[in-house]
């Protein structure tokens, strides 16, 4: 109610988005190098 439906449809939105494979794996390492500061995965 507070945020009117906009966290459902980013989290509908997040899902679509998601493609190929290995794209999950490549979100969380961008989240963990980004936004928790931790290293970089060597690959």
């Amino acid at each position: 109610a507070v945020l009117h439906g906009e966290l459902e449809r980013g989290y509908r939105s997040a899902v679509i988005f998601t493609f190929g494979g290995g794209n999950n794996e490549i979100q969380r390492e961008i989240i963990s190098w980004i936004g928790l500061g931790m290293p970089r995965v060597r690959r």
